[in-house]
Formats: C-alpha cells, sequence, structure tokens
C-alpha cells in the first residue's frame, strides 16, 4: 500500500508539472491559491 500511495503522489506531482509548464499564461495562475489548483488535479 505504501508503494501504491508513493506512486500515486508521484504521478499527481508529475501532471500538476506538466499542467503548469502547459499552461501560456502563468500570471492568473499564480493569483490563484495552490490549494484550489491541487485540489482540481486531484
Amino acid at each position: 500500500m505504501g508503494q501504491s500511495a508513493k506512486e500515486k503522489s508521484d504521478t499527481n506531482t508529475y501532471q500538476y508539472q506538466t499542467a503548469v509548464g502547459t499552461m501560456p499564461e502563468p500570471e492568473p495562475h499564480h493569483q490563484l491559491p495552490k490549494k484550489n489548483v491541487i485540489t482540481s488535479i486531484g
């Protein structure tokens, strides 16, 4: 179960980084609260 949790965490982190890198405008992204962004992706 520990491995599954770690894999899920790594996958979420990868998706988060990919989403941020894909966004052309980082300004509106910074304005939004981090918790909101993480919740949307998670």
